[in-house]
């Protein structure tokens, strides 16, 4: 059977939407293992994201993307959802391409998630295989703050009664770690562990070369100041404000007991902001306040062109990973900062996959914590940690064998078996 796969990707280039790399790096790498990709997606025109044009050139030429209407964004912001206001137009291409016998596989990749409902409504009319890829869990532990939590508690709720209709036919779900398919084995015993495969995002190596092929400076700092920038770069998580907080605390220590080595720190949050394109919307900096640490402490809370980001890593001195309480959260951003060269301080949850990969990769200082240690017991060793990074003054050189682990086009490919199985009919439901 030809290796014909549908990529549902409402978020795609030039969407600067973290899942939109995710779809990126499938469609790329799976056409160029000889896959027939179409990519389903929507028209520029309707994301409310800053658009980033540049992620565009990393789009493998071969790739044929499919780029629908979408319903505008309503009044009041009732109806945002990208999947939902693309859907009717997602679902009539799919209809039309299956009826033409040019499905055979059909990937979606979530969120937005209730582009999920693709997948069953399609198995039902042409018995067609479908994957869902979660890359954040559908179904969440919620903040106990924040404007919009009424609008999260309904989202929940309604994905509980969604989830189990989208995988009661579902071909495989694969996940970025083991940990975002847990609470799916855990609430639905009918699913299959064999059901389930973990594909983390893995270090993409053509984001690098396309940089050293377009060099830039960075223009959110002067990495010819004198300070030692210690670069944060993504958004701020609901469940990771204990662990940003015992990092100030670690800051302020340093303070108290080396002044002149606190002083020669610079932290550099980017992309922080609650809202994506607004450059007031802080939330490092609130904190930093709080412990009056805005003299060394930077947030540039506006989200910069994903290539630009890079781009402040290469000229950082350190890279920092602030991780949530959650269990299952792993970063994908750990392996763009393994890939910058520059060493990595991680403050992970302890069930985190992304302590292996700082440690395979021998690219910096850990610190782990849970439930029962939590993270603020390691202020000291947070500090101690930040100094140890600053006085090795080192550049992490990245190995074969993290390379031969890690690389997004190695871990498609020893993956991509698995698709094809269930495209010949082999993947028992």
């Amino acid at each position: 059977m030809p290796k014909n796969i549908i990529i549902v990707a409402p978020h795609f280039p030039p969407s600067n939407m973290t899942v939109g790399h995710r779809c990126r790096y499938f469609a790329n790498y799976l056409s160029k293992l000889g896959w027939k990709v179409k990519v389903l997606s929507v028209k520029a025109v309707h994301y409310e994201e800053r658009l980033d044009p540049e992620l565009e050139k990393l789009l493998f030429p071969e790739l044929d993307i499919i780029r629908t209407k979408a319903f505008p964004v309503l009044p009041l912001h009732l109806m945002g959802d990208i999947g939902i206001r693309a859907f009717w137009w997602h679902y009539r291409i799919l209809c039309d391409l299956a009826k033409r016998g040019e499905i055979g596989l059909l990937l979606i990749i979530i969120p937005p998630n209730y582009s999920a409902l693709l997948g069953p409504l399609i198995y039902r009319k042409f018995k067609i295989p479908y994957i869902i890829d979660y890359v954040d869990p559908w179904i969440y532990k919620l903040p106990h703050f924040g404007l919009s939590f009424f609008k999260m508690w309904l989202s929940c709720k309604l994905a509980a009664l969604l989830e189990p209709f989208v995988l009661k036919n579902v071909s495989l779900i694969t996940s970025v770690a083991p940990g975002y398919y847990k609470g799916i084995l855990d609430r639905y015993k009918w699913i299959k562990p064999d059901k389930c495969l973990a594909l983390p995002y893995g270090a993409d190596l053509n984001e690098f070369k396309y940089l050293q092929d377009n060099p830039r400076a960075p223009y959110l700092f002067n990495p010819g100041d004198g300070k030692l920038h210690i670069v944060y770069a993504g958004a701020m998580l609901p469940h990771a404000y204990s662990t940003l907080e015992a990092f100030m605390e670690a800051l302020l220590l340093i303070k108290k007991n080396n002044p002149s080595f606190f002083n020669s720190i610079s932290i550099d949050c980017i992309g922080t902001g609650r809202v994506p394109n607004n450059s007031n919307s802080f939330t490092v900096s609130n904190i930093a306040k709080r412990y009056n640490l805005l003299d060394i402490v930077h947030e540039f809370p506006e989200r910069i062109p994903y290539l630009d980001t890079l781009n402040h890593l290469k000229y950082s001195f350190a890279v920092l990973i602030i991780g949530s309480s959650e269990p299952h959260y792993t970063p994908s951003k750990i392996f763009q900062a393994i890939l910058s060269g520059r060493p990595v301080l991680g403050l992970l949850h302890s069930m985190s996959t992304g302590i292996d990969v700082i440690r395979d990769a021998d690219a910096g200082e850990v610190i782990t914590f849970d439930d029962d240690d939590p993270v603020s017991n390691k202020i000291g060793k947070i500090a101690d940690s930040i100094i140890s990074l600053i006085n090795q003054r080192r550049n992490t050189e990245v190995s074969k064998k993290f390379l031969s682990n890690y690389s997004t086009e190695d871990i498609i490919t020893r993956f991509s078996g698995k698709f094809k199985e269930i495209l010949n009919g082999k993947n028992d439901k």
